[in-house]
């Protein structure tokens, strides 16, 4: 006789379970959401100054945004083409959830500050932008305040680093920051 052995439960399996669903259904409005900001992404950092690039004319102060809005927008296609292909794209959208469900503030706040993190680029650099851009993800997750500007200080230098002196990839200065000679 088979006989079914369970393993003992621990503490917090309650709240594993509870966050488990079914299967969750793919959103064309995130997929288009995330296609959108790659092509803003896309059409803002076309004016990025071409005299920066380096000596191979490969990379410039563009091509790292572009690089990630690029998987952004890849995303958003495959999520689109799964909703379509599983057919959850037809919903009716209960837009007082969209916006105001507590559950999706950190999704809301990841689309925003992905949309403002290519002006703040633009304007104080990419040191200072990323660090508002990390710093404000941190603190929405709530993490302590010392830890947040440590981990967001070394998420930077490391991008900074491996980007600028590995790669080569000249990262944006920055309009407002350009006359301070804030240069990688």
């Amino acid at each position: 006789m088979l006989e079914e052995k369970f393993p003992e439960e621990r503490p917090g399996d309650e709240a594993v379970a509870a966050a488990e669903t079914p299967e969750r259904k793919s959103s064309v409005i995130l997929g288009a959401a995330l296609i959108l900001i790659c092509v803003f992404v896309w059409l803002e950092t076309a004016g990025y100054p071409d005299d920066l690039l380096d000596a191979r004319k490969m990379t410039g102060p563009g091509t790292l945004p572009r690089l990630l809005s690029l998987i952004l927008g890849l995303v958003g296609v495959w999520e689109s083409a799964r909703a379509f292909r599983t057919g959850s794209w037809r919903f009716r959208v209960d837009w007082s959830a969209l916006f105001f469900d507590p559950r999706n503030r950190n999704i809301r706040l990841v689309i925003v500050m992905t949309g403002l993190w290519i002006p703040l680029t633009q304007y104080l650099g990419f040191t200072a932008g990323s660090m508002i851009y990390v710093l404000s993800l941190m603190v929405r997750l709530k993490a302590k305040p010392w830890l947040a500007v440590v981990c967001s200080c070394l998420a930077v230098a490391f991008v900074v680093v491996v980007f600028n002196y590995v790669f080569r990839v000249q990262l944006p200065m920055g309009i407002l920051t350009e006359p301070l000679g804030w240069r990688h």
